[in-house]
């Protein structure tokens, strides 16, 4: 080869190689983004739950596509639903999108319909509802984040941030959840400081009071237990932890409380002992609006024969608290209407009705009788967001007995059953009255009038005849 091409080449290869160099830390600065958080609640392997992802913009950028890639133990996301906040004038579309990924999948994605200006700072939040977390392994979080600077496909990375994962650990069993919920081995002088409660009170985010932080235990102000997922207790008012007999039962709430999801317990005992309300809280309540209170399985109760009572959204999460001044087992439980008055009047020319209702649980069933006669495919559905829903059924002249019965998960719903009267007010056709006709009735009268005079002749001739 000649020494000129030889040198040709080796300029090439030696501007190649200046020239990669040059490019590849181009290539590598992608910024970070800003306060990337993630919150799995509730923690546990196998648990249906939410992950909420947020981040902020380290600076005002168009951006056409977001993907954030779960790794670690994978969750399921087959039943997922995504809201997303600080992001609009795209779609979200969440599970995966290549069904051979095995690791580092983008699982949610969101699309902009065209390059979109993001501002700095703002806080962008994914939340993903029913994740079910996986069944085995440690950690469960995610691969990366990676917002493009293009519309997918052509994916020009503008941002990133990659491995953030959270602890899950192992659903506590019954005997676990509470019992024992507190042990006391210390000296008996140590009083209220020597119970040692349930760890599971005092998970990330409780606010269980803590027995070594009490002031002065003979003035207890506002003494909580709060077991997340399930409910959370507050003695209102002042209660008094020094006398061995509240020792006792603090060291023993697993014979005296029960903590469950939707159904908290308390014994008269207690409630007697300590003399002040109690404020509960129940957790992951799954009804779109106020549910009953079965108070006993005996009982139930509306909110509005409830003291104090709340139901509000948390962090994409429905809590209900009110207050009760008696012991005994309270059960929330959907509530159940149907929009038909009593021994309701109908007056139509058709006899085809329309009624509607509602249940807190939208994954209810509803099935519905006429006159002791099923109606199959009345109600379709119930809507998810409200909890409405319609029928429609033939009614008879007369009295209708139509009887609505609602199927639960969450407990047995009392079914309702209305009376509707109904009439047409279709004109039925006339019938002729039966009787004479004037005709007739004239007739009737000629013919009388003719027999008398035949008769007055017969009898005038029979007269003269005997004259004679």
């Amino acid at each position: 080869m000649p020494k000129n091409m030889k040198k040709i080449y080796t300029t090439i290869l030696i501007s190649l190689v200046i020239g990669l160099f040059l490019f590849l830390p181009q290539a590598n600065a992608v910024s970070s983004l800003n306060n990337v958080r993630l919150d799995i609640q509730p923690r546990t392997l196998g648990a249906l739950s939410s992950w909420t992802v947020s981040f902020e913009m380290p600076q005002t950028a168009k951006v056409g596509f977001v993907e954030i890639s779960l790794g670690g133990s994978l969750p399921s996301l087959a039943s997922s639903t995504v809201t997303v906040s600080g992001l609009s004038g795209g779609r979200v579309v969440v599970g995966k999108t290549n069904p051979n990924c095995v690791s580092n999948c983008d699982d949610i994605k969101y699309f902009f319909n065209t390059l979109t200006e993001i501002k700095a700072n703002t806080k962008i939040v994914f939340t993903v509802n029913s994740v079910r977390n996986p069944i085995s392994g440690d950690k469960s979080g995610l691969s990366f984040i990676n917002l493009f600077s293009s519309l997918s496909p052509q994916r020009d990375l503008l941002y990133a941030s990659t491995n953030i994962f959270l602890p899950l650990m192992q659903e506590p069993t019954e005997e676990e959840l509470i019992p024992p919920s507190a042990t006391s081995e210390a000296p008996t002088s140590e009083g209220i400081y020597g119970i040692v409660l349930n760890d599971l009170f005092y998970q990330q985010g409780a606010k269980t009071t803590r027995l070594s932080a009490i002031k002065d235990p003979a003035k207890v102000q506002n003494f909580t237990l709060d077991l997340l997922g399930k409910e959370m207790v507050t003695f209102k008012g002042t209660i008094n932890l020094s006398d061995k007999n509240s020792i006792k039962f603090v060291t023993n709430l697993s014979e005296h409380m029960t903590f469950e999801h939707l159904n908290f317990i308390i014994d008269e005992n207690l409630m007697k002992h300590f003399g002040v309300p109690l404020e509960i809280t129940y957790y992951d309540v799954p009804f779109v609006y106020n549910p009953d209170v079965y108070k006993d399985e005996e009982i139930t109760l509306t909110k509005d024969q409830l003291t104090n009572y709340k139901f509000y959204i948390i962090d994409n999460k429905t809590q209900v608290s009110f207050i009760i001044k008696e012991a005994g087992a309270y059960k929330l439980i959907p509530h159940f209407e149907v929009y038909i008055t009593d021994n309701q009047v109908i007056k139509t020319d058709t006899n085809l009705a329309t009624f509607s209702g509602r249940i807190s649980d939208p994954k209810a069933l509803i099935n519905v009788k006429l006159n002791s006669n099923e109606v199959k495919g009345a109600v379709s559905g119930v809507e998810p967001a409200t909890g409405s829903f319609s029928f429609a059924v033939n009614l008879s002249e007369g009295t209708n007995i139509i009887e609505i019965a609602a199927t639960s998960e969450f407990g047995k719903i009392e079914e309702i059953k209305k009376i509707v009267q109904f009439y047409s007010t279709l004109k039925q056709p006339t019938q002729e009255k039966e009787g004479i006709s004037p005709i007739n009735i004239a007739a009737v009268i000629l013919a009388v009038v003719a027999i008398l005079l035949i008769w007055a002749l017969h009898s005038t001739r029979k007269r003269k005849r005997y004259s004679k």
